[in-house]
């Protein structure tokens, strides 16, 4: 008879073995995954510059840079001041918030306005991809292995209202940059940084400044006296400089009636343009506004008094999140590349959903993520829709018309919500903490 005793530890062995070689495969698995979603997300970054970011001549910013002050200043008036932006500034008039006009200074050493742009996408999409590995770094420690690391990557780098952006050198992506940082410095309780990155941010088109309650509401009470700080610093200067009452945007804002504000096209993705489309069409436009109004009041009172229930909260990353996605719902005036301020919220939510997701809010998520983000090229998407249709479809513009963005912000939303945790320890506690 065969010795069994003996026979148990060989097998013992041999299944030790087998399970040792499956966790090396799994894990050079992971390394491919890794490495191919950098590749694609490399990939699709590069040629949507060719195809799209290097032959683009149009976009929002140019009706806002340069300021015809400023580049009087430098002697650049007649090489710059030209374009998309005589039709909406001329004299003392500017726009947008000081800071984009002091980061813009370098762009008037060369000779005039279209090559200056030309040189702005490429720094446009370095301060993407700085801005991508900023929040993969930092939320890389919430990750369990290299499968859920490549999945942040794409997460964060194959989004299109960023790449949108890109672009069309949008000063969201100052923003987009200038909040993920201070979201790490924040991290990292590096308040005095935090403080002037979210002043700085604010300073470039005020939406960050959301952010400031949430120092506050946090007991974080240096991070957001320096932001206050930083924001007055600004104003001081930029009355001095340019004068606030000649600031368009915000005669624009406080202008109830202007065309700008609660406007009904398709590019508008806040909830005002929603009720536009559907109540403020030619005619109704006053009933669309007024409901808008209510909508917008409501909305943010309820999110204050949610807020100040929950102060003192450690889960800071998803009440950041939650303003965020909350502002770009309720701004009375949204275009479709602001969602690119959704990446962080994104980010925190998939890394979040890696450690305690269920099966609800991972399907919540995938399906916010597709509809705001079409992490697959459109292109591709539209070729697809056209051979099954039998005819062209602008995909684009059907998603947009039927408000198909800002549903899925309000699913990303809701998911936020159900991810919020008052008792969770941050990443920087749980490492900080004896």
């Amino acid at each position: 008879m065969p010795d069994l005793e003996a026979a148990k530890p060989v097998s013992w062995v041999m299944g030790y073995e087998d399970r040792v070689g499956a966790v090396g495969r799994l894990t050079r698995n992971g390394r491919l995954v890794l490495c191919g979603a950098v590749a694609l997300s490399a990939s699709r970054l590069v040629v949507f510059l060719v195809r799209y970011g290097i032959p683009n001549t149009a976009s929002d910013f140019l009706g806002s840079w340069p300021a015809p002050r400023v580049a009087g200043w430098f002697g650049k008036a007649d090489g710059f001041y030209s374009g998309l932006v005589t039709e909406w500034h001329e004299g003392t008039s500017w726009s947008y918030g000081p800071i984009l006009h002091l980061v813009t200074i370098p762009l008037f050493i060369f000779p005039d306005r279209d090559t200056a742009y030309r040189f702005l996408l490429f720094v446009a999409a370095g301060g993407f991809v700085v801005t991508g590995l900023l929040l993969v770094w930092y939320l890389r420690r919430e990750l369990p292995n290299h499968y859920a690391l490549a999945g942040l990557i794409f997460v964060v780098f194959n989004f299109a209202p960023a790449l949108e952006a890109i672009g069309q050198r949008n000063v969201e992506l100052i923003e987009l940059l200038l909040i993920s940082a201070a979201f790490v410095t924040f991290g990292r309780r590096r308040d005095t940084a935090t403080g002037l990155l979210v002043g700085l941010a604010a300073g470039v088109k005020f939406l960050p400044a959301v952010l400031i309650p949430a120092l506050f509401l946090a007991r974080r009470r240096r991070a957001g006296a320096v932001s206050l700080m930083t924001l007055a610093v600004i104003a001081i200067v930029a009355q001095l400089t340019l004068g606030w009452q000649n600031n368009f945007l915000l005669r624009t804002v406080v202008d109830v009636d202007s065309e700008i504000n609660f406007f009904g096209h398709p590019q508008n993705q806040a909830i005002s343009g929603f009720t536009m489309r559907v109540f403020g069409g030619p005619g109704n436009e006053s009933t669309g506004i007024a409901i808008s109004i209510v909508v917008i009041i409501s909305a943010g009172a309820a999110l204050c008094f949610w807020l100040w229930s929950r102060r003192g909260s450690s889960d800071w990353p998803i009440q950041w999140s939650i303003l965020l996605t909350s502002v770009l719902l309720l701004i009375p005036h949204g275009q479709s590349y602001y969602l690119c301020l959704l990446i962080p919220p994104f980010a925190i939510a998939f890394s979040r959903l890696c450690g305690m997701g269920r099966t609800w809010k991972w399907v919540l998520f995938l399906v916010a993520y597709s509809v705001v983000a079409w992490p697959v090229p459109m292109s591709i998407v539209e070729a697809v829709v056209d051979s099954v249709a039998g005819r062209h479809i602008w995909l684009f513009q059907w998603t947009h018309e039927n408000s198909i963005p800002m549903i899925g912000t309000l699913i990303l939303l809701f998911l936020l919500f159900s991810l919020h945790d008052p008792e969770r320890l941050a990443v920087s506690d749980q490492i900080e903490s004896p």
